[in-house]
């Protein structure tokens, strides 16, 4: 009886490392992108999930341990907002024997530019078309590598706010070349190829 008393002791002095889970749920229809603290960049698939086991702490006899973690997180027509600020870094918060769950819900449209070229491409960006005015070009990225792709979350066309929508990049020097008009909506994603 002494030593299952003192193993109680011990067990309440020492605790015992836990785990809770981090379950990351893409409701959007194009890719979502993460990166917890001390793990790599992942993916998760359009209208998948993904669980991850993260370490909690030490839990004690009568209480639950939890520990903070930074997290990247941004979808193709997803952004994170801290308020009215665009973000993609925000900590969160996994408690032993539980499941933090985080939901993402497309909340913009999207460009994604694959540059199957050799030519560094330039200035890409884009024009919003009112019925009576074009606004300036507002530039998404200076450069886009040769070989590479690049995605952006841009605003959708709605009830409130309809506008077309032209995209434009520089593939040489002088050579401006722009793309069809488009009206993209919530959660939709203008692909580009350039070759």
């Amino acid at each position: 009886m002494k030593k299952y008393l003192l193993y109680l002791i011990v067990l309440f002095l020492v605790g015992c490392s836990s785990y809770g889970k981090l379950k990351i749920i893409n409701k959007t229809d194009h890719l979502l992108y993460f990166k917890i603290s001390f793990l790599s960049k992942r993916t998760v698939n359009p209208h998948q999930s993904v669980s991850i086991s993260l370490k909690s702490g030490k839990n004690y006899l009568f209480n639950q341990s939890e520990k903070k973690y930074d997290l990247y997180l941004e979808g193709e027509t997803f952004l994170m907002y801290n308020g009215l600020e665009p973000t993609t870094n925000t900590k969160i918060t996994v408690t032993s024997d539980k499941t933090t769950k985080i939901y993402a819900n497309p909340n913009m449209a999207g460009i994604k530019i694959i540059n199957n070229s050799n030519d560094i491409i330039r200035d890409v960006g884009f024009e919003k078309i009112y019925p009576d005015t074009i606004t300036e070009k507002e530039i998404l990225i200076d450069e886009i590598a040769p070989e590479s792709e690049w995605f952006k979350q841009i605003p959708y066309s709605c009830e409130s706010d309809s506008f077309d929508i032209r995209f434009s990049y520089v593939k040489d020097e002088n050579d401006t070349i722009n793309t069809k008009v488009l009206n993209l909506k919530l959660d939709q994603q203008f692909l580009l190829e350039i070759r």
